[in-house]
């Protein structure tokens, strides 16, 4: 991108200097541990797809991030030391028999040596990127097979790199199992399908996907270095799902005490201590980082009550025994004194949390109201794992108040307000009209009220898409915003928005095209997930009050499934007759996703001999016809 950010103003750098009097900077605990146990690294600039033509994982860019460095005065200084932490990457051995490659995605991988092979929890992201961490594994320590594959949790960082350490054979044939918490297809399923496209395309703004890697756009994610790009994402079925709340399970001479931990940070999610290490692996439940009870890119809360809860067991089952704290995001922890400590600090944070918002909304504050008050006491909030690199104290807030009461304050001028282009149009009418309010909004940035100048500026942009002075104003007050967050997520958005607007003001785009919503998913859906997936395609106005009843053979499935569009709405049921169809259909699950999915089409399919129709090949093509086919290309800053 060509787009000229800017300097920070003389306001940003007074607010990122007042940091460094705030918080311990003098504490470097925390890089002792990150450095611990070091073996090796990735060579040369990061790493790249199999063809070697395209870099998804990038190194060379945070270069400037090297420890020691000066905190650019476009940076946080806050941020600025969790992204120096996130950059120490490579493989790392945490005792005999236990390694972690760390900072090579955005997950950490932990491979831990059994008897005869090797168990390897948490996958990365992409194929490639744990294709590298295994091979970094292999040329420092051993060569050992891979016997397990553990899953932490529904999250695509834990398990999307799969494919690149074992193949769908070495599942089927026995030689690899793959182990993953209670309700974790359904939980994938929901979270990354369901509504996986507009998600998709926030996770896009979330992490700052196509910003630069520099002092002035993208610097760190908080939980790590970011997403890395153009990935290769897979998934496996499990062959072993973990359901009992407690279940101590030995592979491959290894015991697993595995400890249920669902509706924390993700729906469905493990926890696992190891007896013979002295080892507790808490998924992603403990971070060096307060954490998300509501994602940025979109999800169902989370329940701050069962977080804390669930890591107060922690403390009370495994505490007195642990001496290794090792996770799935950044560094471990050493030393049962210090484990108990960091686990503590965790459960007091997350429940001063929710204990707190709950008294401020039964003294009915709102929920804006109740994120602006909350501020975590010094002895938790001045602690650096509990600082919101990744969530924030502030919309974690809105994240319990939503969990309880939901979006509404009560406040009737709420209830059914205006959709914001045309609340938009009125309020810079009734602001003196366009050359008023951009002057009002340059004034406001000019003092250095950023948040009321994006308020101003917001309301401009929806009304005037096309203002090109009033695209780069709101750009360059989200920049500033941005340059002075804390959190790495909270500065993706704001630095993406700023993007977004000024290729707007240039008629650009920053929007991706395709959905990444991949057959390797909607293929370990089950039937009915599959079909509620395919629901949510329907375009029920462009169907109108037509009437369509296929019956549907999958044959690799060996299920027959009955589908019928009426009333604008998608129902289906299992080996159902109805007296007549329009059509009976034979064809794979894969096939059936590749046309979901708009990756073939009815025609291609049958002249393939794929798909075979018996009855009305048109009221076929008009089923998949009325299906809409996602896209990423999805305004997000502009109407």
């Amino acid at each position: 991108m060509t787009i000229q950010s800017k300097d920070a103003t003389k306001f940003t750098k007074e607010a990122n200097a007042a940091i460094l009097k705030e918080l311990p900077f003098d504490d470097k605990q925390d890089f002792e541990d990150a450095q611990r146990g070091f073996i090796a690294t990735v060579q040369g600039d990061g790493i790249y797809n199999d063809k070697g033509d395209h870099l998804i994982w990038d190194l060379k860019s945070y270069e400037y991030q090297k420890i020691g460095a000066p905190c650019p005065d476009t940076i946080n200084p806050s941020l600025w030391r969790q992204a120096q932490l996130n950059n120490i990457h490579g493989l790392f051995k945490v005792m005999d028999r236990v390694h972690q490659a760390r900072n090579l995605d955005m997950g950490n991988m932990t491979i831990i040596e059994g008897d005869t092979g090797l168990i390897v929890i948490d996958c990365t992201t992409s194929d490639e990127t744990a294709k590298a961490c295994m091979k970094l594994y292999r040329d420092n320590v051993n060569k050992k097979p891979i016997k397990a594959i553990v899953i932490t949790h529904s999250h695509t960082d834990h398990y999307g790199g799969i494919r690149g350490l074992i193949s769908e054979e070495d599942v089927k044939s026995g030689k690899v199992q793959i182990y993953v918490p209670d309700n974790f297809l359904f939980e994938v399923v929901s979270e990354n399908a369901y509504v996986g496209n507009i998600m998709s395309r926030r996770t896009y703004d979330q992490y700052g996907t196509i910003l630069p890697k520099n002092a002035k756009a993208q610097v760190d994610d908080g939980l790590g270095k970011g997403m890395g790009s153009g990935g290769t994402h897979s998934i496996l079925p499990p062959t072993y799902i973990v359901k009992k709340d407690v279940e101590d399970i030995v592979i491959d001479g290894v015991t697993f005490e595995f400890m249920q931990t669902p509706h924390t940070e993700a729906p469905s999610e493990m926890i696992m201590y190891f007896p013979q290490f002295k080892l507790l692996l808490p998924g992603e439940i403990i971070t060096h980082t307060f954490h998300n009870l509501y994602t940025l890119r979109g999800t169902e809360v989370r329940d701050a009550r069962m977080w804390w809860k669930s890591v107060d067991r922690m403390i009370e089952t495994y505490a007195d025994k642990t001496e290794v704290i090792c996770a799935v995001h950044h560094w471990p922890t050493w030393g049962k004194d210090r484990c108990r400590a960091f686990l503590e600090l965790q459960r007091d944070s997350y429940k001063y949390m929710h204990d707190q918002c709950l008294r401020l909304m039964n003294l009915g504050y709102t929920s804006l109201e109740v994120a602006e008050m909350m501020v975590l006491p010094d002895a938790l909030g001045k602690k650096w794992a509990m600082r919101g690199y990744y969530g924030t104290w502030n919309h974690d807030a809105k994240a319990v108040y939503q969990k309880y009461l939901g979006f509404f304050d009560m406040v009737p001028a709420n209830l059914h307000p205006l959709p914001p282009e045309d609340a938009a149009k009125k309020y810079v009418e009734f602001g003196g009209g366009s050359k008023a309010v951009l002057a009002k909004t340059k004034e406001a940035f000019d003092k250095g009220e950023y948040r009321w100048a994006a308020e101003i500026g917001n309301r401009l942009v929806f009304a005037e898409p096309k203002n090109v002075d009033a695209l780069n104003m709101l750009a360059d007050i989200y920049e500033q915003l941005g340059y002075q967050c804390e959190c790495g997520t909270w500065r993706c958005v704001y630095l993406m928005g700023a993007l977004e607007l000024r290729l707007a003001a240039v008629g650009k785009s920053a929007n991706p095209t395709t959905s990444t919503i991949n057959p390797d998913l909607t293929n370990v859906m089950d039937d009915e997930m599959f079909f509620d997936f395919m629901a949510a395609h329907l375009n029920a106005p462009k169907v109108g009050d037509e009437t369509i009843i296929i019956d549907f053979e999958q044959t690799d499935r060996k299920t027959t499934w009955a589908l019928r569009i009426q009333n604008g709405v998608l129902n289906f049921h299992k080996d159902k007759k109805y007296p007549k169809f329009d059509a009976k259909v034979k064809l794979s699950r894969d096939d059936f996703s590749h046309l979901i999915l708009g990756l073939d089409t009815v025609d291609g399919l049958v002249k393939k001999g794929n798909v075979k129709i018996d009855g009305d090949a048109k009221k076929v093509q008009r089923f998949f016809d009325v299906m809409d086919k996602f896209t990423l290309d999805i305004n997000i800053m502009t109407p």
